[in-house]
């Protein structure tokens, strides 16, 4: 019952990413266009995983900038920045350890407030919200090469990684933030989760100083366990 326009602006570098998107839905159901949400625009910012200064820390970040709009409902714009900093520790020649926290700021700038009569959002023009996360993730990792008999698949290398995740988000009050989306609304998370991944990688061999490698498969198992529950 909706209809999706949208327009993407995207630019690389080495490290870095910018999009800028225009999202416009028309919704078919005339009682609900109205209300309907629009993006115009979002910009979204992301640096991947890099080292801080050359130093032993890693750091990466993600921001968002949207303006939320629609003819009828709360519309605003959301800016959300997302940096996280990382320690990544090898304990001998197997095991790997990498404690990080990340911090998330949200700040709102409302145009208009337009809630239901039991909304407990908070009609302030500004608003702002500080959310602070942890993990832990404790690695090893298991391979093996075996030989193939084809004739240009000449090896393959099986890879077992087993890891161990703590995540802790802390419980924070957010009824009185609009609500636009899920980004608006963070749960709180105190869980173990428990993986065993398993990585196959091909050698291709066709001809003299031509030699390919390609990740043909990745099978993973997890489960979780909420300390809360």
């Amino acid at each position: 019952t909706t209809r999706e326009s949208n327009l993407l602006l995207t630019k690389s570098w080495a490290a870095h990413t910018l999009n800028a998107d225009l999202h416009y839905y028309q919704n078919l159901n005339e009682d609900e266009d109205q209300t309907q949400l629009q993006q115009l625009p979002l910009i979204e910012y992301s640096a991947t995983r890099q080292r801080l200064l050359g130093g032993p820390f890693m750091w990466e970040a993600n921001a968002e900038l949207a303006n939320f709009w629609r003819p009828e409902g709360t519309r605003g714009q959301r800016l959300n920045l997302f940096p996280r900093l990382s320690l990544p520790v090898s304990l001998g020649r197997y095991l790997e350890v990498e404690p990080s926290v990340g911090f998330s700021e949200t700040l709102y700038l409302i145009d208009h407030f337009d809630e239901p009569v039991n909304s407990t959002v908070n009609e302030d023009t500004f608003q702002s919200r500080e959310l602070f996360d942890a993990r832990l993730e404790v690695s090893t990792e298991i391979s093996r090469i075996f030989q193939m008999s084809g004739d240009s698949w000449t090896k393959t290398k099986h890879t077992i990684r087993p890891e161990i995740v703590y995540e802790y988000i802390p419980e924070v009050s957010q009824d009185d933030l609009p609500f636009f989306d899920s980004t608006d609304r963070i749960s709180s998370i105190n869980r173990i989760t428990y993986s065993l991944t398993n990585f196959f990688v091909a050698r291709l061999d066709r001809g003299p100083g031509n030699v390919a490698y390609r990740d043909f498969v990745r099978l993973k198992f997890s489960q979780s366990y909420d300390l809360e529950e």
